[in-house]
């Protein structure tokens, strides 16, 4: 599979002189014409499962991860590895395994997590070729193979004896695929680039036909490769890192492929997960083309690959951010074959799901309820074909953060369906749940993986209790128009804690308008608008109304009175254009190291604030620019203390005691 661009010229080179086979320091293979890829010893298609088929996520409950030795990986990793999770290793030979079991004792890999299949292979990169894995329609967990896109027969047959040795219901499909470039979410979805079509001569019937039949995957995202290297495998800028979140890695606005990478993470952010709202896209910073996102999901645990640059950690909270409840390693690798921006630990490595695993499927409840009571409804399936405990099918769920978890046992509805129903509730709030069950196997799974870490969520409405915000104003009822625009200031609470907007409406001589107030991230439920009506007037007579709205999640609205506004028109003596107070522009945005802030105001003291996106306040910036000039101070992207602040959104807010005016700046280190 992963050949670097002098491990290709190599090949081509020892192919044109006549040699038949190359050998280098971890792995030997015999060279055959791309084009006819395995031609001696292709696999033999079977027919697809019967019944329901579906393929099954990385981010699924799994039993063991697969690698092969002469490794891809430190073994210090394999040691990682093997704490929590068994490790089942590829050698050739006994006295291979030998070797191998040197090599791990001194490295410390727990022995009782290890284990071994002797099996003749051509590379490392077990991601590519130790097949895929669906449940069939007797919910058996089965292997899934394919014609591989490499020129490594032993590699091709591999997923055969895997199945052979380990017992595992064994299919194939007469397509050529390679498992670095496909993703799934469990639900019908996958995702790979356009190699998927152009490796079977773009009969992109044949292919989403087959993906259906042997896969259970009917929304098959087939997209150009953003990358546009030579190896065009998925895992090299994306992954799914669940049912709706995917990872896209993003580099700066000067990269070569900037343009590309943004257009597929724009595609996902608009495209719809099985659950039925758009993906959460999550940006991970590679702009050396670091490996981040060729990353491994074991569980609870996720490893990702390191550099050593200053982006690593960085990387690391991406992941913690964006997966609260996993455990994230940064895995470096110091040996001679170190990770590539094309090959890097997903690709060396391939979770294996046990035949014995528990799964439960749900499509979680998102949007608003009102006024009635919740049906939590799952398929759980015991693909041991034990029995499922009744008293430990539960949902566990709580109104609120600080309250406890509640529990409600879940009943059988048929099969494999069981559903319960919680509430009504008697207030607004917001709901959390997990469901969690356990069979008489042993196994015992939570959903989503991490249970209460991350649980799902939605909003409760109970209108016969809802409250409407309230709003706290001082009214401005006189102003000059030379101290447009206008900051208006007040305060909205709402008691359940579900403001969903609050908005300034005006009449001036007539024209309507609507401005959408901005939280002050300074004041707790403080929102302010800079208002600038000064097109609408005349020299004269001018009449301007205007009141405030507050409207909550359910609905519940309140607006003040409307307040008359006594307009001075001030005429500029030296017939000037007044200057515009307020931040006026951010550059660069995104930066790196300095923001530069311009600005101007009316007044000769001013005060630049930066907030991070919790509206903690990180840096106070003093200002004693003139009046009514142009003026701009710099921010280095460090907290008060000196620390340089993470990678992030920040907001801008320029107080001038008068008026506020707020930017936003995105922080990349």
């Amino acid at each position: 599979m992963r050949k670097n661009k002098l491990n290709l010229l190599l090949i081509l080179l020892l192919a044109f002189v006549g040699l038949t086979s190359i050998e280098s320091n971890d792995f030997e293979f015999t060279w055959q014409d791309e084009n006819t890829l395995n031609s001696d010893v292709r696999i033999s298609p079977t027919d697809p499962p019967t019944g329901q088929v579906r393929a099954i996520a990385e981010f699924e409950p799994m039993d063991a991860v697969i690698v092969r030795y002469p490794l891809g990986i430190p073994t210090e990793f394999v040691a990682l590895l093997s704490q929590e999770s068994p490790v089942i290793c590829i050698v050739a030979s006994s006295y291979e395994q030998s070797s191998a079991q040197s090599s791990f004792d001194a490295a410390g890999v727990n022995n009782d997590n290890l284990s071994y299949i002797i099996a003749d292979t051509d590379s490392y990169w077990t991601r590519d070729y130790t097949s895929w894995f669906i449940t069939n329609g007797d919910q058996e967990v089965s292997v899934l193979n394919f014609e591989y896109n490499r020129p490594r027969p032993n590699d091709n047959l591999f997923p055969g004896e895997f199945a052979d040795e380990f017992d595992y219901p064994y299919y194939a499909m007469n397509i050529e695929q390679t498992g670095g470039n496909f993703m799934c979410d469990g639900y019908g979805i996958a995702a790979s680039s356009h190699i998927a079509y152009t490796e079977n001569s773009n009969n992109q019937t044949l292919v989403d036909n087959t993906m259906e039949s042997y896969m259970g995957i009917t929304d098959y995202m087939v997209v150009q490769d953003p990358n546009e290297t030579y190896i065009d495998h998925i895992d090299c800028w994306g992954k799914f890192l669940s049912v709706d979140k995917v990872l896209i890695r993003q580099v700066a606005t000067s990269h070569s492929q900037y343009d590309e990478l943004e257009e597929v993470a724009d595609m996902f952010a608009t495209t719809n997960c099985s659950w039925g709202y758009p993906y959460e896209v999550v940006r991970v910073y590679t702009p050396n083309d670091e490996p981040y996102s060729n990353s491994l999901i074991l569980n609870d645990r996720v490893f990702v690959p390191q550099t050593g640059g200053q982006w690593d950690d960085e990387a690391l909270e991406t992941y913690e951010q964006a997966m609260p409840g996993y455990t994230v390693y940064g895995v470096v690798n110091n040996t001679w074959n170190g990770w590539e921006s094309t090959d890097a630990l997903h690709c060396r490595t391939h979770e294996i799901p046990g035949q014995d695993m528990l799964s439960i499927l749900h499509y979680p409840i998102w949007e608003d309820v009102q006024d009635q009571a919740v049906t939590i409804e799952a398929r759980i399936i015991a693909h041991s074909n034990e029995n499922i405990y009744a008293d430990s099918t539960k949902v566990f769920y709580r109104t609120s953060p600080i309250q406890d978890w509640q529990s409600a046992n879940m009943i059988l509805q048929n099969e494999d369906t069981y559903s319960v129903e919680i509430g009504p509730f008697d207030q607004d709030c917001s709901i959390e749940y997990f469901i969690h069950s356990a069979d008489e196997s042993g196994q015992s799974e939570d959903y989503p993986y991490v249970g209460q870490e991350d649980p799902f969520t939605f909003n409760y409405h109970n209108s016969s209790s809802n409250v409407a915000p309230v709003i706290t104003f001082d009214p401005v009822l006189e102003v000059e128009t030379a101290d447009l625009p206008l900051t208006i200031t007040c305060q909205a609470i709402d008691q359940d804690d579900n403001l969903a907007e609050v908005k300034l409406f005006a009449v001036v001589n007539g024209n309507a308008r609507m401005i959408t107030m901005q939280e002050d991230l300074s004041q707790d439920d403080t929102f302010f608008c800079d208002w600038d009506f000064s097109e609408y007037l005349n020299e004269t007579d001018n009449f301007v109304t205007y009141r405030i709205n507050a409207t909550d999640l359910a609905g519940a609205s309140t607006q003040t009175e409307n307040f008359t506004l006594n307009v001075e028109v001030t005429p500029n003596a030296n017939n000037e254009t007044e200057l515009v107070t307020g931040i006026l522009n951010t550059y660069p945005n995104p930066f790196h190291n300095n923001v530069s802030i311009q600005f101007s105001s009316k007044s000769n003291n001013q005060t630049i604030s930066v907030y991070n996106i919790k509206g903690q306040l990180v840096r106070t910036i003093k200002s004693t620019a003139k009046a009514n000039s142009l003026s701009s101070v710099n921010w280095d992207g460090r907290d008060s203390n000196g620390n340089k602040s993470a990678t992030g959104i920040y907001y801008i807010i320029m107080d001038n005691g008068r008026t506020k005016s707020t930017k936003k700046v995105l922080l990349m280190k």
